[in-house]
């Protein structure tokens, strides 16, 4: 992500829960300090998590965080579509 380059903060912050093996990696801090919320996820020994904003990734999958985090903005954040007749 950026190679550590953080441009600003984040007007859309997910919560991002986090295995304690990946909290350190430059790609989290990176999210951490664009204003994003870290928590821990080392107290829920799950495999699998399902449900309708559920995203799961592991160190190998780092390379797409980018993607990630813009999916589960777009599902947390829908853009407001204007109405028929609304003003501009």
């Amino acid at each position: 992500m950026g190679e550590g380059l953080v441009i600003g903060r984040t007007p859309k912050p997910l919560t991002i829960a986090v295995d304690n093996s990946l909290k350190d990696s430059p790609a989290i801090l990176e999210l951490e300090a664009k204003g994003h919320i870290i928590v821990p996820a080392d107290h829920q020994h799950f495999d699998l998590v399902l449900g309708p904003r559920c995203w799961r990734m592991d160190a190998t999958l780092l390379q797409y965080l980018d993607l990630a985090v813009k999916g589960v903005r777009s599902i947390k954040y829908p853009k407001k579509t204007r109405s028929v007749g609304e003003g501009a």
